[in-house]
């Protein structure tokens, strides 16, 4: 869903990032603008009489503005002028430090009361040109103003953006123009804080039930996830103990730095409370809250980074404009307060492991594939061999029949011309076993023994059968002078009188 949610931001991130890469002349920038209104919110955290009325919020209408260069620096001719190495608001306290980058279009600077002065107050204004269709002024403004009463602290958020009109007239139609005013308004000359960060609607559903006896602790609660600090700036995180209902206990969660996380910057403290205090000489950091509370435990980020770096910082990893992720991290404790275990909500990380178990089970449904596609590939390959097994089974049947059948009528071949020869008196028979053989052979091949010859007919023995088919298929011996092949049964060849040896 937060994917989702970003899609319709996509193509405005690339048209900026596009916008970046291409600037690198602040001459683009010196012509005719129509400023937008400048919004002003105020969060208090403390205000005493003292101080006077508590100063609101506004919203003071924009007109047409001509920007020039002097030096480095750009010059706003307005209804309220403005230059790039000053504060908006020139009411208290001076310069104290000043960065220009004109090549990337970013202008940062810092006003402070003196160290002595009872009305503290610390403003950070930062400047930023997306290419030369946009420009975005941004200022945060912390007052802590102590007397004898008490103490006045407040923050302060404003916030104004310029459009070319040049630039708004070539662009797409699916821009969204530009917000403008006609009205005039006088320069603000506030004496008390006039303005703060955009106070963010609650997200949280006020409870229906009676709160006034809140049950047993059933949800830690800490709000923002993640939040991004300039030095010099004060922020507070927000934890809460839930009852099933959600009405808030009488516990208190308590902030520290994680164990594990990195040495802190110098000048950065935080307090039980969540209220986190960096100075003017805090170096960039990253670290992790631990918030303990109900037995449970839940982590936070925290991020100090420069004023140069903050804008992009924002743009980039879409925090809204007070630095934060404004995602309530939430330990839910098993068995609504009772001890057990803890699951975090998070639904960025339901989401990521949601994501995780698609892939999981695409990964496992490949695998299965290519199993399956293996079996089949083995299943055919073995089909095929069997085919070409049968296959070998039906020829070498077939060779043997055929040899059977020439065995067999060379067998009754010599049987007649041995019969004839004895007819003719010319036969021979073999003086062991005493078979008859024609008178072209010498030696009987199943004894090995010189022919003799045959005088009468009850002299000859019966002639042996023909070879069983399975010997006569494959003859297993031959003679080794005249190559002649025999069955396995024969001994010495007809031929010769030799012993016969066994084929390979």
């Amino acid at each position: 869903m937060r994917v989702a949610r970003l899609l319709p931001f996509a193509s405005v991130f690339a048209s900026l990032l596009a916008a970046d890469v291409a600037f690198g002349d602040a001459g683009a920038l010196v012509g005719s603008w129509s400023a937008g209104p400048m919004i002003e919110s105020v969060a208090f955290k403390t205000w005493v009489k003292e101080c006077g009325p508590q100063p609101t919020g506004r919203t003071l209408a924009g007109g047409p503005y001509t920007i020039s260069l002097s030096g480095d620096e750009l010059v706003f001719s307005g209804a309220n002028p403005f230059r790039t190495d000053q504060c908006l608001d020139t009411t208290m306290g001076s310069r104290v430090a000043h960065s220009a980058n004109p090549t990337t279009g970013v202008w940062s600077t810092r006003c402070e009361t003196p160290k002595d002065d009872p009305r503290m107050t610390q403003i950070s204004t930062s400047v930023k040109a997306t290419g030369d269709s946009k420009i975005s002024v941004y200022e945060k403004a912390t007052y802590s103003w102590t007397w004898a009463s008490g103490t006045c602290a407040a923050d302060v958020v404003r916030t104004w953006n310029f459009t070319n009109p040049r630039a708004a007239a070539a662009a797409s139609s699916s821009a969204a123009p530009s917000a403008t005013a006609s009205a005039t308004p006088p320069v603000p000359t506030a004496t008390a804080p006039t303005a703060t960060a955009v106070t963010r609607a609650p997200t949280a559903t006020a409870p229906t039930t009676d709160c006034s006896a809140p049950g047993a602790a059933a949800r830690l609660e800490v709000r923002p996830k993640r939040k991004v600090m300039r030095p010099g700036e004060t922020f507070d995180f927000k934890a809460r103990i839930l009852d099933d209902a959600g009405c808030e206990v009488a516990e208190k969660a308590k902030f520290s730095i994680a164990p594990d996380a990195p040495a802190a910057a110098k000048g950065l403290t935080i307090d039980a409370s969540g209220r986190v205090k960096t100075s003017d000489t805090t170096e960039p950091v990253a670290l992790t809250l631990v918030v303990d509370g109900a037995s449970q435990q839940a982590k936070v980020q925290l991020e100090v980074v420069s004023s140069d770096r903050y804008l992009d910082v924002l743009t980039k990893e879409g925090l809204d404009q007070s630095g934060a992720d404004d995602q309530a991290v939430s330990v839910v404790v098993s068995g609504g307060g009772g001890g057990g275990g803890a699951t975090v909500v998070d639904p960025r990380a339901q989401q990521d492991a949601k994501r995780k178990r698609i892939a999981l089970l695409a990964i496992a449904g490949g695998a299965a594939a290519l199993v399956a596609l293996g079996a089949l590939v083995l299943l055919r390959r073995s089909k095929a061999k069997d085919e070409r097994s049968d296959a070998e089974k039906r020829r070498v049947r077939e060779d043997a029949e055929r040899e059977h059948a020439r065995a067999k009528a060379a067998h009754e071949a010599t049987v007649a011309a041995a019969q004839a020869a004895l007819a003719q008196g010319t036969a021979k028979r073999c003086p062991t076993c005493g078979t008859i053989f024609p008178p072209d052979a010498e030696f009987c091949p199943l004894d090995g023994a010189r022919l003799v010859a045959a005088t009468s007919v009850a002299a000859a023995a019966p002639a042996r059968p023909a070879p069983s088919p399975i010997v006569a298929a494959r003859p297993a011996k031959m003679c080794p002078i005249c190559g002649e092949k025999f069955p396995i049964e024969a001994g010495f060849c007809g031929k010769d009188g030799v012993a016969l040896v066994p084929m390979n």
